[in-house]
């Protein structure tokens, strides 16, 4: 489901801002990159599961034909690599 749910929401080239202990960025062998195409970007994870908006600014690439264009924030709604905090 997490594959079809970017594929739905990004293109080729796209940049995925995500968490680094997510679901989608640990476990599911860096599908995003081989299959979608897509370009992720881990931000650190807070204890609790939630990401500091600081980071998620921080994270997003210049308007630049050079780099890729920031499409979609990935959360999880449980969170595994948090002892299932959301």
């Amino acid at each position: 489901g997490n594959l079809v749910a970017v594929l739905a929401h990004a293109n080729r080239g796209d940049q995925v801002i995500l968490g680094d202990k997510t679901h989608l960025y640990q476990w599911e062998a860096g599908h995003l990159s081989s299959l979608a195409s897509c370009v992720m970007t881990p931000v650190p994870n807070q204890d609790d599961g939630t990401i500091a908006l600081a980071d998620l600014e921080a994270a997003v690439c210049p308007d630049d034909p050079h780099y890729p264009r920031a499409r979609m924030i990935a959360l999880e709604n449980t969170h595994g690599g948090c002892a299932g905090a959301a």
